[in-house]
């Protein structure tokens, strides 16, 4: 009779511990220890590999619903790693804060305006907001904030850091640049379509806005038009990780690009409502996970390719989501709160 694949596995041990026993001149009884716990470790080995792969698959699936502490429509969130801290801003000047993405506070604001979108910069350890009226405000803690100005009148609708830099895109093609988040200079874009969302790579900012609008540029000065093979569709959100650019917009649209931004490729996933953010993060397993969020509907990701939606039904809009390490936090209409397992 031959021998299964788990008995040629111990078989194999039971002759490699023997060889290595008589040749240390053990005896046979030291070399039947050895050789089980050389099959032990083999077996425990494959039981937490099939055990990641299986929580793996689990992750995003499941979210739930917090109670906020405003019915205002929340449009944008941010995370702070130093500060551990989750900043959401929305209309109203609402600005809401939590150390965990369950229980939030209100935070003084200084203007009753509408904020888009916020960011936050670990090198110059400040979040800012950017809004209505190319509003923009800065905090070194979530609490306390100063209103700046942009010297632009365009609504601001995305913003993003690198290490030495902020950028805030909007309507009519405008971008602004900040080296401090104070002082801001109005950039060339070369388009008038609206700018929507905008993140940081690592190595570079990617725009995106309507009519398939995408634009890359290393220093936030000098952009570069890219074809996203989304022409007729507005892109709302986009994000980086792992080498892949994903971004989100009507109608389920998902483009994504793995050689810098220069060429992007339609994905479907399978949905026709409005992705009005996408964000990423490597979970709590070390894997990098996507998640996009819209239309009464959250998508999943572990490619950025292939999307999924999770078990849990949800009945708003999402407008925002951003992640810690192993928890994504999505907001939206009617101060909407949810995050994951």
């Amino acid at each position: 009779m031959q021998p299964t694949p788990a008995n040629q596995t111990t078989a194999a041990a039971q002759n490699n511990a023997t060889a290595t026993a008589q040749a240390n001149g053990k005896t046979q009884a030291d070399a039947n220890a050895t050789a089980t716990a050389q099959t032990n470790a083999s077996a425990t080995a494959t039981a937490q590999a099939s055990a990641t792969a299986v929580a793996l698959a689990q992750l995003g699936k499941s979210w739930t619903s917090h109670q906020g502490v405003t019915g205002n429509y929340l449009a944008g969130i941010a995370w702070s790693s130093s500060q551990s801290k989750y900043v959401a801003v929305g209309d109203g000047g609402t600005i809401i804060a939590s150390s965990d993405g369950i229980k939030w506070n209100l935070q003084n604001s200084p203007t009753s305006s509408y904020l888009s979108s916020i960011t936050w910069s670990n090198s110059q350890s400040q979040y800012v907001a950017a809004g209505i009226g190319g509003m923009i405000l800065t905090s070194p803690d979530g609490s306390s904030w100063t209103l700046r100005s942009s010297g632009q009148s365009n609504q601001l609708n995305g913003i993003a850091s690198s290490d030495s830099q902020y950028v805030a895109v909007g309507n009519s093609g405008t971008i602004v640049t900040s080296n401090n988040g104070s002082t801001w200079a109005t950039q060339a874009s070369g388009t008038a379509n609206r700018l929507v969302g905008i993140t940081w790579t690592g190595s570079q900012f990617i725009a995106v806005g309507d009519n398939g609008t995408i634009l890359i540029s290393s220093n936030g000065s000098t952009w570069a038009s890219q074809t996203s093979n989304a022409a007729s569709t507005n892109l709302y959100s986009v994000t980086s990780a792992a080498g892949k650019d994903v971004a989100v917009g009507d109608n389920g649209t998902i483009v994504t690009s793995s050689d810098g931004g220069s060429t992007w490729v339609l994905t479907n996933s399978g949905q026709t409502y409005e992705l009005y953010a996408v964000g990423s993060s490597v979970n709590k397993l070390s894997a990098t996970q996507f998640v996009a969020v819209g239309g009464g509907k959250i998508l999943i990701s572990n490619d950025g390719s292939t999307w999924t939606p999770p078990s849990t039904n949800v009945a708003n809009f999402l407008h925002s989501v951003t992640s810690s390490t192993g928890q994504f936090v999505a907001v939206g209409e009617h101060g909407a709160i949810f995050t994951s397992l």
